[in-house]
């Protein structure tokens, strides 16, 4: 796993607590690097507003809140749902089977019980509607706001893989069809019950002892 996808999770689930200072050298003896990897991950942390460098001195983890989280869903709801329906008339006919196979291949891995590789394929699933937009203004909005979301939430749930499985295969009816309010419409819904379920996650998460 990145540096920077490993301090991500910890920050959004508590276990790096807000004002924590994120030296490279504790980092590079923690995960057994050089600097220069610890550096790019503090800077990437930095940008997306993870971290902050409080009178450009060493950086801090950030104060994310609950709310913080909510909001960046919100915006990720409707960036998505634009690049779902442009996706209809932009993608192409390889792209459309790429995105069947990740679905098929998802549906197998729930059947499965490999939560890992739901995970994975649930994520790849949202990437590859999002690149068949076509649209380098979406695709890099959609990148600052996803920031805010944990890569590998869904093995720490395993009844939304199942849930939103079931919900990817109404999206890809309504993708198909050329339904271009209703794919929106439940873009936005799906992302949103993401939000819901994730943000009740990271409150029991942080209210741990430990966290």
């Amino acid at each position: 796993m990145q540096i920077s996808q490993e301090l991500r999770r910890q920050i959004l689930f508590g276990h790096l607590k807000p004002g924590t200072p994120l030296t490279q050298q504790d980092l590079c003896e923690r995960f057994g690097t050089s600097r220069m990897p610890v550096r790019d991950a503090i800077n990437m942390l930095v940008m997306d507003g993870l971290a902050t460098r409080p009178n450009n001195r060493d950086a801090v983890v950030a104060d994310i809140t609950l709310e913080d989280i909510l909001d960046a869903f919100e915006v990720n709801a409707h960036l998505h749902a634009l690049a779902s329906v442009r996706a209809i008339t932009r993608g192409t006919p390889e792209e459309r089977n790429r995105l069947l196979n990740i679905h098929r291949e998802m549906g197998e891995a729930v059947d499965n019980g490999d939560l890992p590789k739901s995970a994975e394929l649930n994520g790849r699933f949202h990437r590859q509607l999002n690149r068949m937009s076509h649209s380098n203004p979406i695709i890099t909005a959609l990148r600052r706001v996803t920031a805010f979301v944990p890569d590998d939430f869904v093995k720490e749930a395993p009844d939304y893989a199942i849930r939103g499985y079931d919900q990817h295969q109404s999206i890809i009816n309504a993708f198909l069809g050329g339904e271009g309010e209703k794919l929106y419409e439940m873009i936005t819904h799906h992302v949103m019950s993401v939000a819901d379920h994730l943000v009740e996650m990271l409150s029991d998460h942080r209210r741990q002892p430990d966290a």
